[in-house]
C-alpha cells in the first residue's frame, strides 16, 4: 500500500516537470466539398480547425465548392 501511495505522489509531483507532449492533428481534405460539408468534418465540427472562406476564383468546379485550401491537405499541425 505504501509503494503504492509513493509512486502515485512520486507521478503527481514530477509530472510537472515533465514537459506536455505537443497535440498533433493531420489536416483533413476540403478540396471538393461545399463549405456547408467542410464544416460537418469531425475535425472542424469539434473545433481543431476553422473553414474560412479567402475569396473566390475562376474555375471549372461547381459553384460552391472549395477548390484550394491551406495549409494541405494531410499535413501534420500541431
Amino acid at each position: 500500500m505504501v509503494v503504492v501511495v509513493l509512486f502515485f505522489l512520486f507521478r503527481a509531483i514530477f509530472a510537472s516537470f515533465v514537459p506536455a507532449a505537443p497535440d498533433t492533428y493531420t489536416v483533413p481534405k476540403l478540396v471538393g466539398m461545399t463549405e456547408e460539408q467542410a464544416n460537418e468534418q469531425a475535425s472542424v465540427a469539434d473545433g481543431t480547425f476553422q473553414v474560412v472562406v479567402a475569396g473566390t476564383e475562376a474555375s471549372d468546379a461547381a459553384v460552391g465548392e472549395i477548390v484550394r485550401q491551406d495549409p494541405e491537405p494531410d499535413r501534420e499541425e500541431g
